[in-house]
């Protein structure tokens, strides 16, 4: 069964009723404040924690990360781009450990930190970028390193206009 996630509106807070708040709160194994607080109940398939919420004005069910349930509860709101996990770990919503980011900065960070699936070697990535100029040695480059075309195209495109030619 494919999880459906609940797009936030302004109606957000109508959907964290006292029992919602309750009922996440004992699904955190909270530990210090510096430690990762780790969801105990269901989890998508990536790993982040996820909780069943109703959207009050639809009535349609569907899943809600807990790092983003976390990130509203503290901040009263909901951010304007991603919830990024400071600590790399996304079973964790400890507020402490979330920021907001763009979607870029997200990926970015966790390309470099391994959590994404890296078919292109970092140590290989200035060369990569040097070497296609043209989307046919961006097809060559997949069909060498086993991935699409896309995942090559974004990578050069990512690095070329944040002048990136090694990991940070």
């Amino acid at each position: 069964m494919a999880l459906i996630f609940l797009a936030f509106s302004d109606n957000v807070p109508d959907m964290f009723t006292q029992r919602k708040i309750d009922l996440f709160n004992a699904k955190l194994i909270r530990r210090g404040d510096d430690e990762c607080w780790d969801w105990s109940a269901a989890k998508d398939k990536l790993g982040y924690g996820v909780m069943c919420m109703v959207n009050p004005k639809t009535g349609r069910t569907g899943s809600v990360r807990a790092h983003q349930i976390s990130f509203y509860l503290h901040h009263g709101r909901m951010p304007v781009g991603d919830v990024m996990h400071l600590c790399h770990n996304p079973s964790c919503a400890n507020p402490a450990h979330l920021r907001e980011g763009t979607r870029s900065e997200n990926m970015m960070t966790s390309y470099y930190s391994g959590r994404l699936q890296r078919k292109l070697p970092l140590e290989d990535i200035p060369a990569i970028v040097q070497r296609c100029k043209t989307p046919s040695d961006m097809r060559e480059v997949a069909r060498e390193y086993n991935c699409s075309y896309v995942a090559v195209r974004h990578m050069v495109r990512r690095h070329s206009q944040v002048g990136i030619s090694s990991a940070p």
